[in-house]
């Protein structure tokens, strides 16, 4: 069985950003919200779910949780949690409209036992929601990060497919079960009634609603509490994932000032910081999506070259957090991973040379199919921002002319004049090679949109004969001239 009482680094760093709040928040709102009055929510861990269902939806509710993680958040966030295990002779006082039990099923050791407790706590007309990892995750074609996370081998004990979840449900008394699968989880929902219509809705929450409640517990946490840092860092990411980055200035010197009360590193300055942690200094996890949406709010509307410092940031933390921890959860592997994306993306803005050796990181932790398409939007981008030379340096690794660039290059006939400029570089630098690859590029590209280009190049007035000499230029070289 897993450990239960855990020591308070562990917890502080489930509640600075371990928790996947908006994740536990969408769980509630599968179902009606004003269908439902009491909640138990079983395994809840610190209890935010709970607190959830409390504060924004105003239900009854109670937390089940062996151990220290339920008892600091009963005392932190003022719940009624109980320090046990669930099982089928546990006694409530009352019976429950919905039970929630997230992330639970593949730790416990007798997953049929479990879910006929659960089943003796719902009130007539109840329903549970489970999720819990998908055994089809383990396959050869799976990125193999994601095969690790779904084992996390000495934490989950048991993993279930769809169709297993399903025969466990009906097996355990339910007589109406759904299972829905998305990428790595198993979703389901289920009652005793037999002819109800189950459905996984979305009744919310809105964005603002949970901006809101991080808002407010990052204001009333007491000041250096694991509580306050992790509620300002998330507030500050939901603010960018949403791109209102004027407000998530403001969160960012907050959720900044957390980070230094709590930890000594000042976020300000990504690559001291960077420095300090490979120097040996504890990583914090929430400074990983604190580093990371910095550099995107950087890259979208602020410095480049910032963008830059922060996702080589973003990138040191989640590799030595990974090492410090022996953890790999999946949030923190997504955003190193985008961060090599993204920092490629940054480089074509402001150092234009780096760009390949950018994508070469990329190359080494991303899917073969997921490297060709950040390769087309990179070259793409260089094309866009006029970096012929750089732009052709790419024009090796891209295997076909049907090279499909309507979809990264928002103006297609700018993409064509840049893309006949390249051309011209290269015809005049003597380089026919890299001419001919332009020129198929041309090609390729929806077919050189003929018809669109004929008309264009008969419009051109002065400059159709110049521009027929590079039609006559590029088919010859497309035939090898």
């Amino acid at each position: 069985m897993f450990e239960i009482d855990l020591p308070d680094s562990v917890i502080d760093g489930y509640v600075e950003n371990g928790a996947g709040i908006e994740a536990i928040a969408r769980n509630l709102f599968y179902l009606d919200p004003s269908s439902i009055r009491t909640f138990l929510d079983v395994g809840c861990n610190y209890g935010f779910g709970a607190h959830l269902g409390k504060t924004l939806l105003g239900w009854d509710v109670v937390g089940i949780e062996p151990g220290s993680a339920g008892r600091r958040g009963a005392r932190e966030l003022q719940l009624p949690i109980r320090e046990e295990f669930l099982l089928e002779t546990t006694v409530f006082d009352r019976k429950f409209d919905f039970v929630l039990a997230s992330e639970v099923l593949e730790h416990v050791p007798d997953p049929a036992g479990f879910l006929r407790a659960i089943a003796a706590q719902l009130a007539p007309g109840g329903h549970l929601v489970i999720t819990t990892p998908a055994a089809e995750i383990i396959d050869s074609g799976e990125h193999h990060n994601e095969v690790i996370i779904a084992l996390s081998p000495g934490y989950h004990l048991f993993l279930a497919s769809a169709y297993g979840l399903e025969l466990l449900l009906r097996a355990a008394g339910f007589a109406n079960v759904l299972v829905e699968r998305d990428h790595r989880t198993l979703r389901a929902v289920a009652s005793m009634e037999p002819d109800e219509i189950l459905g996984l809705g979305d009744y919310g929450p809105t964005s603002s609603a949970i901006e809101e409640y991080y808002d407010g517990l990052a204001s009333d946490a007491p000041s250096g509490s694991a509580l306050s840092s992790g509620m300002a860092s998330r507030h500050f990411r939901a603010l960018v994932n949403r791109g209102e980055f004027g407000a998530a200035s403001a969160s960012l010197r907050r959720a900044s000032t957390a980070i230094h009360l709590r930890h000594g590193l000042d976020v300000g300055d990504p690559s001291a910081v960077t420095l300090a942690l490979e120097a040996g200094a504890a990583v914090p996890w929430n400074l990983i999506p604190v580093a990371y949406h910095a550099g995107m709010m950087q890259l979208i509307s602020g410095s480049p070259a910032l963008a830059v410092a922060y996702f080589d940031l973003t990138m040191v933390a989640v590799r030595l957090w990974e090492r410090q921890s022996n953890v790999l959860d999946g949030d923190s592997a997504d955003l190193a991973l985008n961060a090599t994306r993204h920092r490629a993306l940054a480089f074509c803005r402001f150092e234009p040379a780096r760009v390949e050796g950018a994508l070469d990181v990329i190359a080494t932790m991303d899917t073969s199919q997921e490297v060709a398409r950040w390769t087309r939007r990179l070259f793409a981008e260089l094309v866009t921002l006029d970096h012929p030379d750089e732009a052709a340096a790419l024009l090796v690794r891209l295997d076909t002319p049907a090279l499909g660039l309507a979809e990264d290059i928002d103006d297609a006939e700018s993409a064509r004049a840049k893309l006949l400029e390249g051309y011209r570089h290269a015809i005049d630098a003597g380089a026919l090679d890299r001419a001919r690859k332009f020129a198929s590029l041309m090609r390729g590209h929806s077919r050189f949109e003929r018809s669109t280009a004929r008309r264009k190049l008969f419009t051109a007035g002065a400059q159709f004969p110049r521009l027929m000499r590079v039609i006559t230029r590029i088919r010859a070289l497309g035939n090898g001239a």
